[in-house]
């Protein structure tokens, strides 16, 4: 690790992992292991990818007084959804939906039940 590196994790720029670890005493990190968990599980369910997002909220701790902070967050999932396959009908000129195309003839073979 550079010095410029380790300098900035030993506090003189912000630390976003210690930032985060104190957050709702580390709930937030909680919620967002289960968020991310539940993610993996649902693309290993449908083989689609999904989302993960981290919403952070910061706002003055009181009006007008920007030396003390108050930091939120919430995780966000957007897990992949299952395929859903449609099935194919015709439409008549009434309107009707039917599985058979109403503008083909039938041909006329009988099913003998013995394959010949």
């Amino acid at each position: 690790m550079s010095e410029a590196t380790k300098a900035k994790v030993d506090g003189i720029k912000t630390d976003f992992r210690e930032v985060l670890k104190h957050v709702r005493d580390g709930r937030l990190l909680f919620e967002c292991g289960e968020a991310i968990e539940e993610l993996v599980q649902a693309v290993k369910r449908t083989g689609s990818g999904g989302e993960f997002q981290l919403k952070l909220t910061v706002k003055p701790a009181a009006k007008g007084d920007g030396s003390k902070v108050l930091v939120s967050g919430r995780p966000k999932v957007k897990v992949p959804e299952p395929e859903v396959l449609p099935s194919m009908f015709y439409a008549t000129d009434d309107g009707l939906l039917c599985r058979d195309n109403p503008n083909q003839l039938a041909l006329p073979f009988e099913d003998g039940g013995d394959g010949e």
